[in-house]
């Protein structure tokens, strides 16, 4: 059972550990679920305050706000469900999902978010003038269609201008587009990072990434330290961008001898509509790959163990090509 806040236009104030405030009312009690919805832009914010939280969002549009959009403060922890289409924009030096140190998001759901930073910040993450260390939590994605652009300095998923990381990121599905700043990754860092930056942990499961950013797709920005680590374990990552940035880098990449890189050019295809690898359907997403494909110069870079043979079935339209791949190289195909 969801409680409905029917209107973000009455949504004023905060998500508490133990309930809710709605406009200068007093506080009500409530720990359960929550939905937001809108019907217009507003200035209103969603602000969530420790304590474990399901909140909804269907429909809701937040226009540059004084203060950041939607914020988890005091260890909150919130599993976030996307419904309908819900666009959030942040004024300058803030983040349109801020998740603070200590603090944790889990966003699910068919619907889809698009996010865009203010300047010198992160799209989802940190804001741009926290300047203490360890300014970022942790960002899980499992699913719905996320379009996050960070502003100068800023990642479109990760950490700000002026944060110094210490998050960790997590993505096992999901659709999603990040977009950086100048001086920053896609996913990850942000610009102009310190040399004493906790650095960002990132793990890749699954999931349908397309990214870009000044330094790398994934893992690091401008000016960073040792400590930014990448995992990739499944899932695909094209660059979108104008140049030919690496897909992921970082001082670490614990997988780069387990797992490699399928490249898929996208013209040799009218559309892609599903991938499967060994019959496990990896769930790729139909933005913005399925239609147009054709006309595509991106490359679709599809990750799978190392050192054994794996049958990659690619559909388009109502034909299935299938292939023998193995560390990132066809040994025999296509079949249809």
């Amino acid at each position: 059972m969801f409680w409905s806040i029917t209107d973000l236009d009455t949504w004023l104030n905060s998500h508490y550990n133990d309930g809710y405030t709605l406009g200068s009312e007093d506080k009500v009690s409530f720990t359960g679920n929550y939905r937001i919805t809108g019907t217009e832009a507003t200035t209103n914010t969603i602000i969530v305050s420790g304590g474990t939280h399901r909140i909804t969002i269907d429909g809701i549009n937040i226009n540059k706000p004084a203060t950041g959009p939607f914020v988890l403060k005091d260890g909150a922890t919130v599993y976030l469900t996307i419904a309908g289409t819900n666009t959030i924009v942040a004024n300058a030096k803030f983040a349109v999902i801020e998740i603070q140190a200590g603090c944790l998001i889990d966003i699910q759901g068919d619907g889809q978010l698009n996010v865009t930073a203010g300047e010198s910040s992160a799209g989802i993450g940190a804001q741009g003038t926290d300047n203490s260390t360890g300014t970022l939590g942790t960002i899980i994605v499992r699913s719905g269609t996320i379009v996050a652009t960070g502003g100068a300095n800023g990642a479109g998923i990760g950490d700000s201008r002026a944060g110094l990381g210490g998050g960790v990121i997590e993505i096992y599905g999901g659709t999603i587009q990040a977009t950086a700043g100048r001086n920053s990754a896609g996913i990850g860092e942000g610009g102009n990072l310190g040399s004493n930056s906790a650095g960002v942990q990132i793990r890749i499961y699954g999931g349908c990434i397309s990214a870009t950013g000044s330094v790398t797709c994934v893992g690091q920005g401008k000016g960073a330290d040792d400590n930014t680590t990448v995992e990739v374990y499944g899932g695909s990552i094209t660059n979108i961008g104008t140049s030919r940035l690496p897909l992921v880098k970082a001082t670490s990449v614990p997988t780069e001898t387990t797992y490699s890189a399928w490249s898929i050019a996208l013209s040799e295809y009218s559309s892609i509509d599903a991938i499967y690898v060994d019959d496990v359907d990896q769930k790729i997403c139909s933005f913005p790959y399925k239609s147009g494909a054709a006309s595509s110069s991106l490359e679709f870079n599809i990750y799978m163990t190392s050192g054994v043979s794996h049958t990659v079935k690619v559909v388009s339209g109502n034909i299935t090509y299938v292939y023998e791949v193995q560390d990132g190289s066809i040994l025999s195909g296509p079949a249809e």
